[in-house]
């Protein structure tokens, strides 16, 4: 999970619970009968850096101690389902979902600018392109100078970074690496 032993004995699952899985786990764990045998159940845990790790969990509840024991088996489905590989899938479907917005209802009416400049920079680097601030202009229908204003104001909150001395082109930071990462995770995961 990519916690230490001390960051997690003692503490409730609800801490580690991914949002997404919170509800189910709670009726899972509310079916628990006390002194039964284990009852198996898939639980998906939250990890620091904001990556879900799904778990195959064997439970047992002793009421008498007001206390759940439970052994973990760690699966690699939600890695899998949440690889590089469909991150970057998802962004080609959120960059086509952007497009099409602009199609539809006009440069005039919808433009998420900043989203769209850290999409098309985590795009180019995930096909290993350098990009620079005039090719994100031209792609997201800004001029360079104001598309320039967008990439400044993103460098001030550390999500883009310059990758050259001539400050051409343009990279997303570790911490805009992370925050796409979690965003084109949460639009991969079902709502609820």
């Amino acid at each position: 999970m990519g916690r230490s032993h001390d960051n997690l004995t003692g503490f409730s699952y609800h801490r580690l619970t991914a949002n997404v899985d919170a509800a189910e786990s709670l009726r899972a764990l509310r079916n628990l009968v006390d002194r039964a045998p284990p009852t198996r159940f898939k639980q998906i845990y939250m990890r620091p850096d904001g990556r879900l790790v799904s778990a195959e969990m064997l439970a047992t509840l002793f009421k008498e101690n007001d206390r759940i024991v439970a052994t973990l088996s760690w699966k690699d489905e939600v890695a899998a389902a949440l690889s590089p590989n469909a991150l970057y899938k998802m962004a080609l479907h959120v960059w086509h979902m952007y497009r099409c917005r602009i199609e539809e209802l006009g440069p005039e009416l919808f433009g998420d600018f900043v989203g769209a400049i850290l999409l098309h920079v985590y795009l180019a680097e995930a096909e290993g392109r350098c990009v620079s601030v005039s090719e994100i202009a031209g792609l997201v229908g800004l001029n360079t100078k104001t598309t320039a204003r967008w990439v400044s104001a993103l460098r001030q909150r550390a999500l883009i970074s310059l990758s050259d001395q001539d400050a051409v082109n343009v990279q997303l930071s570790h911490q805009g690496i992370m925050a796409m990462e979690r965003m084109l995770t949460t639009a991969m995961l079902p709502a609820g």
